[in-house]
């Protein structure tokens, strides 16, 4: 499961996206939606992995592996530290969805193999609606899978 987040430079509107893609890059689905306005950087990332998450309990999938382009983010959501702010209960809820979900690990992608939920998490940000792709990625999607597998 990749995840990123976007953030818009000229208003507060952010956006968030992210699919499931097998060891092959096969996509299996996908969402984009507009993320909570106002969160900074470090928090919209960690708001497109929840929202993942999230549809990932919704769809009953587990035993799989989270790629965030955020190095911050991986080490906050791996490591053990309460956070006492906002920020600190979408971190503990994803710390408990991926317990629940049984997922092997969450790990650092850089941006070169990111490019997937990178477009989605602009989509949504673009878009400030929800959308939901299920087996087939949407065709400005489909040349990213490649150059994802190419470049992580």
């Amino acid at each position: 499961l990749n995840c990123d987040g976007a953030v818009g430079q000229a208003d507060c509107n952010r956006g968030v996206g992210g699919a499931l893609i097998d060891f092959a890059g096969n996509f299996i689905w996908g969402f984009a939606d507009q993320g909570p306005a106002g969160l900074d950087v470090l928090a919209t990332e960690c708001a497109a992995i929840h929202m993942g998450l999230l549809k990932a309990a919704e769809l009953g999938v587990s035993d799989f592996l989270v790629a965030s382009d955020s190095q911050e983010v991986v080490a906050l959501l791996k490591g053990d530290e309460e956070l006492w702010s906002n920020l600190g209960n979408i971190v503990d809820d994803i710390r408990r969805l991926l317990a629940e979900l049984c997922v092997r690990d969450i790990f650092f992608q850089p941006h070169s193999g990111n490019w997937v939920a990178h477009s989605l998490a602009q989509f949504g940000l673009r878009e400030q609606a929800h959308s939901f792709w299920d087996g087939f990625a949407p065709p400005w999607l489909v040349s990213l899978l490649v150059t994802d597998m190419e470049g992580g």
